[in-house]
């Protein structure tokens, strides 16, 4: 089934390192509220619910606190576009437009030497139906296709998400620094959502009723794996 693609933002965690989660709480909120749907359904989507707001206090306090992750991405205060307009304005100074030329150069070997040494790498992780991340690795990069269908669906998307930023972007990765992907399956009973969490990608199997398991889905597993990046 296609998923809507909204972010629970919260109003302290920002970046790539807040959570976001691919079934917003109103949704959930319906299905526990709604006379129509199946008792298991909205019990699921109850624990669900419950569980999002846990993961966000949790989130937000550390956020406050000032103890989340910052990006590891490296930034330039001065835009390459600037350095090129001295370089092509006629009021710089030839000392000005060589200074900026020679940053540009720079600027470009490092960025190059980043995007050159593109390596994929994945591990996918099995929560066994718990909440404690990220569980108990059962498959990473090189090892062949296993017997649980969850996981050879995240670990292929994976790098389907990766080539496209790789090669269409130049990204290293989500955050341009060869980032591992990383995902846990089977996380929670009949779990209602997939998330980043800043560090990996969750993803639940549903409750068998409304929503099946959010791993089947490229578009679902593309999306919340930018939020690595934005």
């Amino acid at each position: 089934m296609a998923y809507s693609h909204i972010c629970n933002r919260s109003p302290w965690v920002n970046g790539p390192h807040r959570m976001c989660s691919i079934i917003p709480p109103h949704l959930l909120q319906r299905i526990v509220d709604s006379e129509h749907a199946p008792r298991q359904a909205r019990d699921s989507a109850a624990r669900t619910l419950a569980h999002t707001y846990v993961l966000r206090a949790d989130r937000n306090a550390a956020a406050i606190a000032g103890s989340h992750l910052s990006s590891q991405q490296s930034h330039n205060i001065v835009p390459p576009h600037m350095l090129q307009r001295i370089i092509d304005s006629e009021q710089s100074t030839p000392e000005a437009k060589d200074h900026a030329r020679s940053t540009l150069m720079h600027t470009e070997r490092l960025r190059t030497a980043r995007v050159s040494g593109g390596r994929l790498y994945r591990e996918i992780f099995d929560a066994e139906y718990s909440h404690e991340l990220p569980g108990l690795r059962i498959l990473k990069e090189g090892q062949p296709a296993i017997q649980d269908s969850s996981a050879d669906s995240v670990y292929d998307y994976f790098k389907n998400t990766f080539d496209l930023y790789y090669q269409v972007f130049n990204r290293n990765s989500l955050d341009d620094h060869g980032l591992t992907l990383k995902g846990s399956i089977h996380y929670g009973k009949g779990y209602n959502n997939a998330y980043w969490d800043g560090k990996q990608m969750v993803f639940g199997d549903g409750d068998g009723e409304i929503f099946t398991s959010f791993t089947k889905d490229l578009d679902v597993i593309a999306h919340e794996l930018t939020h690595g990046v934005t």
